[in-house]
């Protein structure tokens, strides 16, 4: 699916110029490449389930999101 292809790598390469993903930002990104419309919340979700689904713990998420300010 595109979407996962989309979440697994930096929102860099689907033309957005920030490092990591976050719910606000998958929601624009729905909304631009797919006319979806969903909330904040479940665009959350999913990021967490990707970041499951790739390996990555919590405490490697937050780790990440110290040095992305």
């Amino acid at each position: 699916m595109r979407l996962s292809a989309d979440l697994a790598g930096p929102p860099s390469a689907v033309g957005f110029v920030q490092t990591g993903w976050c719910g606000k930002l998958l929601v624009t990104h729905l909304s631009r490449s797919y006319g979806l419309a969903l909330s904040l919340r479940q665009c959350q979700r999913m990021i967490r389930q990707s970041h499951l689904e790739h390996g990555e713990t919590a405490a490697m998420r937050q780790g990440l999101r110290r040095y992305e300010g």
